[in-house]
């Protein structure tokens, strides 16, 4: 054995100052030393020896070498000269992050305020400490910056930056506006069809690093002029790209784009695709926010997922979050107290992020919205993704957390926070200095008295509607007051059609789920648990949502009534605790089965007519039904036309009998005279306008005051055919004879 018994505290040492290292070995050895590859001293025999080394250059490697009985140890020694970092003006046209100046020089920024000194260390300087990557620092002494020259263009390097708060504490980091990573843990489980030629981990590095090529290959975008859908039309699938196909790839999303197109849908909303922690996640644990998740594809790969969307007429909008970052964030983990909390938490020195959330709800590290640091970081993040990706907008995940007002219960923090607003409307003007249109979607879910603020001020609000949607197709006696899916029902003046209303998103259980194992089952002529029963009763309650004003959102495979529940485990279970977050089946075989298929053509004709029709816009709505389980839409065109002449013109009435027994009901209708079943080739004479009817359970409809071209057939199996004026009973035979018209 060979041992260094000195020295034994730090690297770094002072010009001049004269360094000893001592050596023992467990036998009698020849020992030597090599300074920089030239021997030192000649050999030394015995069990211990030494050499004294004097600090004038800025970096020594020393070898000791011992040999006897023909074995050989060696052990190596690093010194470096003590350096306080240059202070220089950052060179113009610089910031934070990997800026290329040429095809061979690159300038390293990093904001890190407080810090004693940076190093950048990577595949330039051979993963070495050197005073080529020690980094300058600006006269305000928050940003560390140096330039790395006698690159070479096309070339994939790799490269950390290593802080110091002082000599003997540092973070290995990589660049927190990073746009490719490398994760010694998690990438080799990345199949090299998802992400070809991806680079090795560096054997000399730990933990996660940065890349960065100069002159990379770009995509080339051909749908560039693409137009985004006006977001009061906006039908919007949101995606997992994990457990959207079996790959779960970008390129899984890309050959199925014709499935999505198809049904009818002009947005799709990706969960987030960022860097996060591991690779199997929804994502909101993110760690950069600038990388594609490699375990997705590459980033041109996403680029050609955005562009063969555009070509289809569909809008690409990002999940993000703002909220919070997970601990390998480069902006959490360079100031973070391992010794605080239960698994450690941001320093009260961390200038993006709080020590503690101020809020009751948030996961991670919490974001400092008050902090111009962070608030610079996010508006550098959207413009990234809205320019060089050509995305269409932002849903901003857990919205409401963008305070630094202190509260600990829901209640006080879905109060009124003039604060909040403030940061979610300078984030938004940020936007709108370059994008004038991108969509810019909040999961606030808070209260009307705030959320209508934020919609007056140009922001989507996503409009959680699941129970209510929910206790209707089951039958519940629950709440199933649809009125709020209308943004004007809302509390407020709103100005815009601005709220998403949804009965599922990734968050819900899935409707078909709660239809077959907790539907209503008590009658034995309707059961809601029964198959085909709860697929119609999802086709009543999706003809009830989409045909009320406003954008829309789907979750995916909704269209399907995929019916896994949202906590079943990746082992086929649910009783192993909360596996929400696990990988769910794929089951393409659903677009074979005929029923499941109606489900799909249904929504489609129902999109259909949202974005055709402008009656599907108007502001004169009625919604009626409250808690009752029949339910009806009023939509009267605006102007008020009785008998129009042409579409433009045209009014329409959509209703359900969600109850498990036959109802007798009076449905509303603007007018009286002639009107048209949308899904069968029909026609109601309507001679009070409020009708009499008897519908049958789950029986939903929907009536134009101008005939419209047919969808496909036996979509709706609620067929109404039109009672004859006479009919004979001539020839009829027999006892008890009936005529029976449903």
């Amino acid at each position: 054995n060979l041992i260094v018994t000195s020295p034994e505290g730090s690297l770094f040492y002072d010009f001049g100052e004269t360094v000893r290292i001592s050596v023992v070995t467990s036998i009698d050895a020849d020992i030597t030393f090599e300074v920089n590859e030239v021997l030192q001293g000649g050999t030394q025999s015995g069990r211990e020896a030494f050499i004294d080394v004097t600090v004038q250059e800025f970096e020594y490697e020393v070898i000791i070498t011992a040999s006897a009985n023909d074995q050989l140890v060696t052990q190596t020694v690093r010194l470096l000269q003590r350096r306080t970092p240059l202070v220089i003006d950052l060179p113009a046209d610089v910031s934070d992050g990997i800026n290329v100046i040429d095809d061979s020089t690159v300038v390293f920024v990093l904001s890190a305020p407080g810090k004693s000194f940076v190093y950048a260390v990577g595949d330039f300087s051979d993963w070495d400490l050197s005073s080529t990557g020690f980094m300058n620092i600006t006269p305000d002494g928050n940003q560390f910056w140096v330039q790395i020259e006698n690159l070479m263009p096309k070339t994939e390097y790799a490269f950390q930056y290593w802080v110091y708060d002082n000599e003997e504490n540092f973070e290995r980091v990589g660049d927190p506006y990073s746009e490719l990573i490398l994760d010694p843990n998690n990438d080799r489980f990345i199949s090299g069809s998802v992400f070809p030629d991806l680079k090795e981990y560096p054997e000399e590095a730990e933990e996660i690093v940065s890349v960065f090529e100069i002159d990379a290959d770009k995509y080339v975008f051909q749908n560039t002029n693409f137009e985004r859908p006006d977001p009061e039309d906006l039908i919007i699938y949101e995606l997992l790209v994990r457990d959207f196909d079996e790959s779960g790839s970008f390129q899984s999303v890309i050959d199925r784009m014709d499935y999505i197109a198809g049904l009818g849908v002009n947005a799709i909303e990706l969960m987030p695709i960022m860097e996060f922690s591991g690779n199997i996640s929804w994502g909101f644990n993110t760690i950069y926010h600038q990388a594609v998740d490699k375990v997705y594809g590459t980033p041109n790969k996403l680029k050609e997922l955005i562009d063969v969307a555009h070509g289809h007429g569909i809008a690409v909008i990002l999940d993000i979050v703002f909220n919070h970052a997970d601990f390998a964030s480069p902006l959490v983990k360079m100031y973070f107290d391992e010794g605080a909390g239960a698994f450690g938490q941001p320093s009260n020195e961390n200038p993006w992020c709080n020590e503690v959330a101020t809020h009751p709800f948030s996961v991670f590290a919490d974001f400092n919205h008050d902090s111009q640091l962070t608030r610079n970081f996010i508006d550098r993040v959207n413009r990234f993704w809205l320019e060089e990706f050509q995305v269409d907008g932002f849903r901003y995940d857990l919205s409401k957390g963008f305070t630094q007002n202190v509260t600990s219960n829901v209640g006080d923090w879905n109060a009124l926070d003039n604060s909040r607003v403030f940061n979610l409307t300078r984030m938004k003007d940020a936007v709108r200095q370059y994008d004038e249109t991108a969509y810019l979607m909040l999961e606030h879910l808070g209260n009307d008295e705030e959320e209508v603020v934020l919609a007056n001020e140009g922001f989507m609000l996503w409009g959680i509607m699941h129970n209510e949607y929910k206790n209707s197709s089951i039958a519940s006696s629950g709440n199933s007051d649809l009125s709020r899916t209308f943004h004007l029902n809302r509390n407020g003046d709103w100005q815009n059609a601005s709220v998403i209303a949804y009965k599922e998103s990734h968050d819900e259980q899935r409707i078909m789920y709660e239809n077959l194992e907790f539907g209503n089952n008590s009658s034995a002529g309707h059961n809601v648990r029964d198959f085909e029963n709860g697929l119609n009763r999802i086709k009543a309650a999706s003809a009830m949502l989409y045909s009320i004003p406003g954008p829309k959102l789907l979750w995916q495979f909704g269209e399907l009534g995929y019916e896994f529940p949202i906590n079943l485990c990746s082992d086929g279970t649910t009783i192993n605790g909360n596996c929400r977050t696990d990988p769910k089946p794929v089951r393409r075989d659903y677009e074979e089965d005929p029923e499941r298929l109606k489900l799909y053509n249904t929504l489609q004709a129902l999109f259909n007519l949202k974005t055709t029709y402008p009656i599907f816009k108007t502001s004169d709505v009625q919604i009626i039904g409250g808690s009752n389980l029949f339910k009806q839409v009023i939509l009267r065109s605006e102007p008020f036309v009785v008998a129009p002449s042409t579409a433009d013109e045209m009014s329409a009435v959509v209703f359900a009998n969600f109850d498990v027994t036959s109802r007798e009901v009076e449905v509303q209708f603007p007018h009286t005279g002639n009107w048209f079943s949308y899904f069968s080739d029909s026609e109601l004479n309507v001679t009070n306008t409020n009708f009499s009817m008897t519908l049958r359970p789950g029986e939903f409809q929907l009536y134009t005051n101008v005939e419209l071209p047919e969808p496909l057939p036996e979509l709706n199996p609620f067929v109404r055919p039109v009672a004859p004026e006479f009919i004979s009973l001539t020839g009829i035979r027999g006892q008890g004879a009936q005529l029976i018209w449903a």
